[in-house]
Protein backbone atom coordinates (compact mmCIF):
# COMPACT_ATOMS: atom_id res chain seq x y z
CA UNK A 1 0.00 0.00 0.00
CA UNK A 2 1.29 2.72 -1.04
CA UNK A 3 1.15 6.11 1.26
CA UNK A 4 1.36 9.74 1.00
CA UNK A 5 3.26 12.06 3.70
CA UNK A 6 1.65 14.04 5.55
CA UNK A 7 -0.60 14.45 9.23
CA UNK A 8 -3.90 12.39 8.48
CA UNK A 9 -3.26 8.79 7.60
CA UNK A 10 -7.06 8.01 5.79
CA UNK A 11 -6.30 11.27 3.74
CA UNK A 12 -3.38 10.02 2.50
CA UNK A 13 -4.70 6.13 1.70
CA UNK A 14 -7.50 7.88 0.15
CA UNK A 15 -5.29 10.42 -2.21
CA UNK A 16 -2.95 7.04 -2.92
CA UNK A 17 -5.35 4.22 -3.72
CA UNK A 18 -8.59 6.19 -5.15
CA UNK A 19 -11.26 4.27 -3.41
CA UNK A 20 -14.65 2.95 -5.40
CA UNK A 21 -17.38 4.06 -4.27
CA UNK A 22 -18.40 0.62 -2.06
CA UNK A 23 -15.17 1.07 -0.63
CA UNK A 24 -16.28 4.54 0.37
CA UNK A 25 -19.55 3.54 1.71
CA UNK A 26 -17.47 0.87 4.15
CA UNK A 27 -15.25 3.36 5.24
CA UNK A 28 -18.20 5.99 6.11
CA UNK A 29 -19.34 3.05 8.25
CA UNK A 30 -16.20 2.00 9.87
CA UNK A 31 -15.51 5.71 11.03
CA UNK A 32 -19.76 5.90 12.25
CA UNK A 33 -19.15 3.04 13.98
CA UNK A 34 -16.17 4.60 15.84
CA UNK A 35 -17.92 7.26 17.26
CA UNK A 36 -20.45 6.04 18.69
CA UNK A 37 -18.99 4.24 22.05
CA UNK A 38 -16.90 7.58 22.61
CA UNK A 39 -20.56 8.85 22.86
CA UNK A 40 -21.18 6.04 24.97
CA UNK A 41 -18.44 6.78 27.63
CA UNK A 42 -19.06 10.71 27.52
CA UNK A 43 -22.83 9.43 28.72
CA UNK A 44 -20.80 7.25 31.47
CA UNK A 45 -19.16 9.53 32.65
CA UNK A 46 -21.94 12.12 33.31
CA UNK A 47 -23.69 8.68 34.39
CA UNK A 48 -20.30 7.95 37.30
CA UNK A 49 -20.89 12.05 37.90
CA UNK A 50 -24.68 11.49 38.54
CA UNK A 51 -24.11 8.66 40.76
CA UNK A 52 -22.03 10.90 43.38
CA UNK A 53 -24.54 13.93 42.87
CA UNK A 54 -28.23 12.84 42.58
CA UNK A 55 -29.09 17.13 42.60
CA UNK A 56 -27.45 16.71 38.98
CA UNK A 57 -29.54 16.44 35.45
CA UNK A 58 -30.03 11.95 35.16
CA UNK A 59 -27.90 11.27 31.98
CA UNK A 60 -30.22 9.08 28.80
CA UNK A 61 -29.09 5.72 29.91
CA UNK A 62 -31.02 4.41 27.01
CA UNK A 63 -28.99 6.16 24.67
CA UNK A 64 -25.63 5.28 26.15
CA UNK A 65 -26.55 1.26 26.09
CA UNK A 66 -28.20 1.75 22.33
CA UNK A 67 -25.02 3.54 21.34
CA UNK A 68 -22.72 0.14 22.08
CA UNK A 69 -25.49 -1.42 20.51
CA UNK A 70 -25.00 0.41 17.04
CA UNK A 71 -21.71 -0.27 17.16
CA UNK A 72 -21.93 -3.87 17.28
CA UNK A 73 -24.93 -3.57 14.85
CA UNK A 74 -22.57 -1.65 12.81
CA UNK A 75 -19.67 -4.26 12.28
CA UNK A 76 -22.01 -7.51 12.66
CA UNK A 77 -20.32 -9.70 10.32
CA UNK A 78 -17.10 -7.64 10.03
CA UNK A 79 -13.74 -9.82 10.06
CA UNK A 80 -11.50 -6.78 9.14
CA UNK A 81 -11.59 -3.03 8.46
CA UNK A 82 -12.77 -1.89 4.89
CA UNK A 83 -9.12 -1.07 4.14
CA UNK A 84 -6.15 -2.79 4.41
CA UNK A 85 -3.72 -1.30 6.40
CA UNK A 86 -0.10 -2.80 7.35
CA UNK A 87 -0.17 -4.14 10.65
CA UNK A 88 3.56 -2.23 11.65
CA UNK A 89 1.30 1.32 10.07
CA UNK A 90 -1.37 0.00 13.30
CA UNK A 91 -0.18 2.50 16.02
CA UNK A 92 0.41 5.25 13.55
CA UNK A 93 -3.80 5.48 12.79
CA UNK A 94 -4.07 4.85 16.58
CA UNK A 95 -2.36 7.88 16.87
CA UNK A 96 -4.48 9.55 14.37
CA UNK A 97 -7.39 8.39 16.46
CA UNK A 98 -8.74 5.16 14.06
CA UNK A 99 -9.66 1.75 14.89
CA UNK A 100 -7.36 -0.37 12.68
CA UNK A 101 -8.54 -3.12 13.31
CA UNK A 102 -11.80 -5.21 14.59
CA UNK A 103 -10.13 -6.36 17.58
CA UNK A 104 -9.74 -2.34 18.36
CA UNK A 105 -13.40 -2.45 18.27
CA UNK A 106 -14.00 -5.05 20.71
CA UNK A 107 -11.86 -3.27 22.95
CA UNK A 108 -13.30 -0.07 22.75
CA UNK A 109 -16.85 -2.37 22.79
CA UNK A 110 -15.81 -4.18 25.78
CA UNK A 111 -14.33 -0.98 27.78
CA UNK A 112 -17.96 0.55 27.05
CA UNK A 113 -19.90 -2.45 28.76
CA UNK A 114 -17.46 -3.05 31.75
CA UNK A 115 -17.85 0.93 32.13
CA UNK A 116 -21.73 0.79 32.09
CA UNK A 117 -22.13 -2.83 34.27
CA UNK A 118 -19.85 -1.41 36.79
CA UNK A 119 -21.60 1.90 37.54
CA UNK A 120 -24.94 -0.05 37.10
CA UNK A 121 -23.80 -2.01 40.01
CA UNK A 122 -23.46 0.51 42.44
CA UNK A 123 -27.29 1.57 42.33
CA UNK A 124 -28.85 -1.58 40.49
CA UNK A 125 -32.30 -1.23 41.22
CA UNK A 126 -32.47 2.56 40.58
CA UNK A 127 -30.38 1.58 37.43
CA UNK A 128 -33.53 -0.14 36.06
CA UNK A 129 -36.05 2.16 37.14
CA UNK A 130 -34.64 4.91 35.66
CA UNK A 131 -33.70 3.26 32.09
CA UNK A 132 -37.74 2.10 32.17
CA UNK A 133 -38.96 4.97 33.12
CA UNK A 134 -36.73 6.53 30.06
CA UNK A 135 -37.93 4.16 27.86
CA UNK A 136 -41.87 4.82 28.74
CA UNK A 137 -41.01 8.52 27.84
CA UNK A 138 -39.01 8.00 24.73
CA UNK A 139 -42.34 5.43 23.20
CA UNK A 140 -44.48 8.39 24.88
CA UNK A 141 -42.73 10.90 22.08
CA UNK A 142 -42.77 8.62 19.32
CA UNK A 143 -46.58 8.07 19.84
CA UNK A 144 -47.11 11.74 20.02
CA UNK A 145 -44.89 12.40 17.16
CA UNK A 146 -46.66 10.07 14.57
CA UNK A 147 -49.54 11.45 15.72
CA UNK A 148 -49.11 15.34 13.85
CA UNK A 149 -50.67 15.48 10.47
CA UNK A 150 -48.75 14.55 7.60
CA UNK A 151 -48.58 18.40 6.54
CA UNK A 152 -45.90 18.41 9.69
CA UNK A 153 -43.97 16.62 6.80
CA UNK A 154 -43.80 18.00 4.20
CA UNK A 155 -41.26 19.54 2.46
CA UNK A 156 -41.36 23.23 1.49
CA UNK A 157 -39.48 25.09 -1.37
CA UNK A 158 -36.70 27.42 0.52
CA UNK A 159 -35.05 30.24 -0.59
CA UNK A 160 -31.24 30.77 -1.32
CA UNK A 161 -31.26 32.77 1.89
CA UNK A 162 -32.94 30.19 4.02
CA UNK A 163 -30.59 27.30 2.44
CA UNK A 164 -27.45 29.20 3.89
CA UNK A 165 -28.80 30.04 7.25
CA UNK A 166 -29.43 25.88 7.24
CA UNK A 167 -33.09 25.98 7.29
CA UNK A 168 -32.64 22.42 5.29
CA UNK A 169 -30.83 20.62 7.70
CA UNK A 170 -33.29 21.96 10.85
CA UNK A 171 -36.38 20.39 8.66
CA UNK A 172 -34.28 17.38 8.30
CA UNK A 173 -33.88 17.05 11.86
CA UNK A 174 -37.68 17.17 12.70
CA UNK A 175 -38.68 15.33 10.10
CA UNK A 176 -36.40 12.33 11.48
CA UNK A 177 -37.43 13.03 14.92
CA UNK A 178 -39.67 9.73 15.09
CA UNK A 179 -36.82 7.34 12.96
CA UNK A 180 -34.08 8.86 15.53
CA UNK A 181 -36.05 7.34 18.40
CA UNK A 182 -36.85 3.91 16.52
CA UNK A 183 -33.44 3.36 15.88
CA UNK A 184 -32.26 4.70 19.60
CA UNK A 185 -34.75 1.79 21.42
CA UNK A 186 -33.76 -0.68 18.29
CA UNK A 187 -29.81 -0.78 19.51
CA UNK A 188 -30.84 -0.17 23.14
CA UNK A 189 -33.25 -3.34 23.18
CA UNK A 190 -30.74 -5.32 20.69
CA UNK A 191 -27.47 -4.23 23.31
CA UNK A 192 -29.10 -4.82 26.70
CA UNK A 193 -29.83 -8.48 25.51
CA UNK A 194 -26.32 -8.94 25.53
CA UNK A 195 -25.14 -6.37 28.40
CA UNK A 196 -27.30 -7.99 31.11
CA UNK A 197 -26.08 -11.57 30.50
CA UNK A 198 -22.55 -10.14 30.79
CA UNK A 199 -23.37 -8.73 34.73
CA UNK A 200 -23.33 -12.73 34.86
CA UNK A 201 -21.05 -14.10 33.05
CA UNK A 202 -17.86 -12.07 32.76
CA UNK A 203 -16.15 -12.41 36.05
CA UNK A 204 -13.69 -9.12 36.69
CA UNK A 205 -13.39 -8.79 40.56
CA UNK A 206 -12.15 -4.98 39.84
CA UNK A 207 -15.67 -4.33 37.77
CA UNK A 208 -17.84 -6.42 40.15
CA UNK A 209 -18.76 -8.88 37.99
CA UNK A 210 -20.77 -11.59 38.17
CA UNK A 211 -23.46 -9.30 39.79
CA UNK A 212 -26.79 -11.09 40.31
CA UNK A 213 -28.68 -8.14 42.04
CA UNK A 214 -27.74 -6.15 38.58
CA UNK A 215 -28.75 -9.18 36.02
CA UNK A 216 -31.66 -9.62 38.34
CA UNK A 217 -32.62 -5.54 38.05
CA UNK A 218 -32.18 -5.73 34.74
CA UNK A 219 -33.96 -8.62 33.51
CA UNK A 220 -37.08 -6.20 34.88
CA UNK A 221 -36.92 -4.19 31.21
CA UNK A 222 -38.91 -5.89 29.46
CA UNK A 223 -37.55 -5.66 26.12
CA UNK A 224 -39.99 -7.98 24.44
CA UNK A 225 -42.85 -5.40 24.97
CA UNK A 226 -40.40 -2.99 23.97
CA UNK A 227 -40.62 -4.96 20.92
CA UNK A 228 -44.28 -4.82 20.10
CA UNK A 229 -44.58 -1.41 20.85
CA UNK A 230 -41.83 -0.55 18.03
CA UNK A 231 -43.91 -2.81 15.84
CA UNK A 232 -46.58 -1.62 16.51
CA UNK A 233 -45.30 2.00 15.76
CA UNK A 234 -43.69 0.90 12.45
CA UNK A 235 -46.92 1.52 9.99
CA UNK A 236 -46.65 4.96 11.42
CA UNK A 237 -43.49 5.70 10.30
CA UNK A 238 -44.05 3.75 6.58
CA UNK A 239 -47.10 6.40 6.86
CA UNK A 240 -44.74 9.21 6.83
CA UNK A 241 -42.04 7.98 4.63
CA UNK A 242 -44.32 6.90 1.79
CA UNK A 243 -45.91 10.83 2.15
CA UNK A 244 -41.73 12.21 1.92
CA UNK A 245 -41.56 9.81 -1.22
CA UNK A 246 -43.99 11.91 -3.08
CA UNK A 247 -42.09 14.78 -2.51
CA UNK A 248 -38.92 12.79 -4.26
CA UNK A 249 -37.58 13.34 -0.36
CA UNK A 250 -35.28 10.91 0.34
CA UNK A 251 -32.79 12.71 2.92
CA UNK A 252 -33.59 10.21 5.94
CA UNK A 253 -31.93 6.98 3.69
CA UNK A 254 -28.26 5.94 4.94
CA UNK A 255 -26.62 4.01 2.69
CA UNK A 256 -24.27 2.80 5.97
CA UNK A 257 -27.00 1.92 8.25
CA UNK A 258 -27.44 -1.63 9.25
CA UNK A 259 -29.51 -3.85 7.02
CA UNK A 260 -32.21 -4.35 9.72
CA UNK A 261 -32.74 -0.33 9.80
CA UNK A 262 -35.26 -0.70 6.84
CA UNK A 263 -36.46 2.78 7.50
CA UNK A 264 -33.10 3.62 6.53
CA UNK A 265 -33.18 2.26 2.92
CA UNK A 266 -36.09 3.43 2.28
CA UNK A 267 -34.88 4.88 -1.24
CA UNK A 268 -34.30 1.61 -2.35
CA UNK A 269 -37.71 -0.37 -1.87
CA UNK A 270 -39.27 3.08 -4.17
CA UNK A 271 -41.98 1.53 -6.77
CA UNK A 272 -39.77 1.85 -10.11
CA UNK A 273 -40.79 3.47 -13.19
Amino acid sequence: MKMIRGDNPLAQWRLANKPDRQTDLGISRWLEAAVAPADAVWIETEFEKWLADRSRTVPDLVECVGRYGYTRLLIQGWTKVPIDIEPADFDRWRAANYLPTIEDFHDQLAGVAGGFLELAGQAPVLTSDIIRRQIDEKLSRLDSILLLPLSDFTPREMSDAELEDGDDSAEQDRFDRPFVVRQQLECFEWAMERIRMLAVSEHNEELGLPNHSLYEALMTIDLNALLVRLRRSDDGLRRILQHLAKFQYYQLDSDIAPESFWWRHWKSSRPKR
